[in-house]
């Protein structure tokens, strides 16, 4: 019943484990769910960036710089001029300027403007970096310069030192030339000079540059800032730098332009944001997007939302092909994983279309923290819910299993005890589970019904031996009447082997009663029995010896004590039993074979065993000897054999407390009986 208990408990746990699959579903619809917001995120993005697009259509008036600039000479050298966040202090010092220096733009020899002898060991180079704050434009100019040479004060020229040039057109298209000179580090003088960079115009300072000179350990850094209002509406601006090595001739040995030398006499493209562009995504900023629009050279004309991103290096950084997909003439969105985070963020690109190209492209960018954290949110509390749920149904149906187990092992317990060792049924009425309503409550009523019906017909089989002997008693002794009767009447019948046939058939069927009515009765006589404490050994001893007189074609081994070993119970049932065991000993032992008996104690029992020589026990009887109405005895033996002898052995064995065991012998040559007694302490 344990087995079947636990059967049921794991049968329960199994489903209860099903229900795990509930929340795998629920993850799985979660992803699903995130999958379709995303989707849903990405068309709304994209839709974002055609509407913007569509009002930015045919604008290139938002977009070109000057209807006279060859595009070579935009893509070449154009400028980019990046939004400033932070304060510029014009001191000389970088510090303002460190987000920004791995944008600046490098010149060297393939910019070279004017070279007065060829391989110069110390040709100078230099970087610029210009950006945008308010009604300034700010730049950083850092040469390399092995040997720098300052503005003698006696000198009214201002090409015999080393030097900047800034050449830049202005709101009346006209062009203006600057130079920055120094005597030494620290504030810069600026003049306006003729086309030869010789002499000021005017002999007094430019009004609209301020400027700083610092020296370092490989050059020098020039820092400035420019009104934009002296900018034209083209904003056209060149700069160069002029080196002077020898102190005393003061000629300028290179000049290195911010152009390529095949443009050394156009100047750069100055881009900066456009308020135009800017005004128009202004309404439409987020916090939790960025918006930009690119030129065709991918670099950022406007954007809003989020922090400064610069140019086309932001855009880099993000994924590059979005964009260059968006400028090719083909709307565009991606879903990428950013280099430093885990963060998912969704590129929107959509081309900007003029009448006869491609004016540049609206890029827009959101992050999907919102939705993966609504996500994570919902996936958390339904994963709590879930286990909560869970563990209370599971517990429920633990709860449930015990307690189903606990009634049927109750129920299992008392069918049990309803029928004893015996086969006996002791009551037929169960208690456990009778006024359920459910199916144990039907399972134990019909085991109920069922002990009835079986108690009814076991009373029938007990009371037949008795009945039986009752009907059969009176013809038996009316027959054995009327043949004595017949035997005193005619003395001299000649057919006496007929008579004493009849006789010796009356005697057979008086046996057959008496051995049903002793199984019949034994139990209830065994109760009424007085125990006795005797001494088994020498009731054995003296057993044997009886029996070597009664058969003295049989012989008899006896090994053991002659006394000294006692028991409590009925001498007179013990003796009884070892009559049957004898005489099923004797009644299968071969011809002159010994039969021995032997008594032992072992362990604080008494072990008696009875070993005879003859045919072994079949294998589909062994284990069944001891059962009422089972025999091995061939059917020819004229002695009436029902199978009651062992049957009432093994009564009066258990009635002492007890057992008897059959088994073939070791050697196989015959069948060895083993009782087993228990000692007096």
């Amino acid at each position: 019943m344990k087995d079947k208990n636990t059967s049921i408990r794991g049968h329960l746990i199994v489903i209860s484990l099903l229900l795990l699959l509930i929340p795998s579903l629920g993850y799985q619809y979660l992803v699903e769910m995130k999958d379709f917001l995303l989707k849903g995120q990405e068309k709304a993005q994209l839709l974002a960036t055609q509407a913007i697009a569509t009002v930015l259509h045919d604008r290139s008036d938002l977009f070109d710089l000057a209807e006279n600039i060859p595009t070579s000479l935009v893509e070449q050298g154009s400028v980019y001029a990046y939004p400033l966040d932070v304060p510029i202090q014009i001191d000389g010092y970088l510090d303002d300027w460190k987000d920004l220096l791995s944008h600046a733009n490098h010149y060297a020899k393939e910019s070279i403007i004017s070279l007065r002898k060829e391989n110069v060991a110390d040709l100078p180079n230099f970087s610029l970096l210009l950006g945008v704050q308010q009604d300034y434009l700010y730049g950083v100019i850092q040469v390399s310069d092995k040997t720098i040479v300052y503005r003698h004060p006696g000198y009214r020229r201002l090409d015999n030192s080393d030097h900047v040039r800034m050449t830049f057109i202005d709101s009346n298209d006209t062009i203006r030339r600057v130079v920055l000179v120094t005597e030494g580090p620290g504030t810069i003088s600026s003049y306006e000079v003729d086309e030869e960079w010789k002499y000021s115009l005017n002999g007094y300072p430019f009004d609209g540059i301020y400027a700083e000179w610092y020296e370092g350990a490989n050059g020098y850094v020039v820092e400035f800032r420019l009104k934009q209002g002296l900018l034209g509406q083209d904003k056209r601006l060149h700069i160069s730098v002029a080196d002077v090595d020898d102190a005393d001739n003061r000629q300028v040995d290179a000049e290195i332009g911010s152009l390529p030398s095949q443009w050394s006499n156009e100047l750069n493209v100055l881009v900066v944001r456009s308020p135009e562009l800017e005004n128009i995504l202004r309404g439409l900023a987020r916090s939790d997007a960025h918006i930009w629009i690119v030129d065709r050279q991918q670099r950022v004309r406007a954007a809003v939302g989020g922090e400064s991103l610069y140019e086309r290096n932001t855009i880099e950084r993000l994924d590059e092909h979005p964009v260059q997909e968006a400028l090719n003439g083909s709307p565009v969105v991606r879903r990428i994983v950013q280099d430093n985070t885990d963060d998912e963020v969704i590129i929107a690109a959509q081309p900007i279309l003029g009448k006869e190209q491609i004016l540049g492209a609206v890029v827009l960018m959101q992050n999907t923290t919102d939705i993966l954290t609504l996500q994570r949110k919902t996936f958390l509390q339904i994963t709590l819910t879930t286990l909560a749920v869970l563990l209370v149904i599971i517990l429920s149906l633990l709860g449930f299993a015990s307690w189903l187990a606990w009634r049927i092992r109750r129920l299992s317990q008392e069918a049990d005890m309803a029928i004893d060792g015996e086969g006996r049924i002791t009551t037929t009425e169960l208690s456990a589970e009778h006024s359920s309503r459910d199916e144990l409550g039907q399972l134990s009523q019909r085991m109920s019904a069922m002990l009835q019906r079986l108690q009814r017909y076991t009373g029938f089989l007990e009371s037949m031996p008795r009945t039986l002997r009752h009907e059969i008693n009176n013809p038996l002794n009316v027959i054995s009447t009327s043949l004595q009767n017949l035997t005193e009447k005619y003395p001299d019948m000649n057919d006496e082997h007929y008579l004493h046939s009849a006789e010796r058939g009356i005697q057979r069927l008086s046996r057959i009663m008496d051995s049903l009515t002793e199984a019949a009765s034994l139990e209830q006589s065994l109760q009424g029995d007085e125990k006795t404490r005797f001494d088994l050994a020498l009731l054995v001893y003296t057993y044997v010896e009886s029996c070597r007189h009664s058969h003295p074609r049989q012989e008899f081994i006896f090994t053991g004590p002659a006394d000294g070993i006692e028991i409590i119970g009925s001498a007179l049932r013990i003796e009884q039993l070892f009559d049957k065991l004898m005489d099923n000993a004797i009644d299968f032992a071969n011809d002159r074979s010994p039969i021995n008996v032997q008594l032992v104690t072992e362990g604080g029992r008494i072990i008696c065993r009875i070993l005879n020589e003859g045919p072994v026990l079949p294998e589909q009887l062994r284990g069944s000897n001891f059962m009422s109405m089972v025999t091995t005895r061939p059917s020819s033996d004229e002695r009436p054999h029902l199978g009651m002898g062992l049957y009432v052995a093994r009564t009066i064995a258990e009635h002492h407390g007890g057992q008897l065991q059959a088994d073939n012998r070791t050697d196989t040559t015959g069948v060895r009986v083993t009782l087993v007694l228990p000692a007096i302490d």
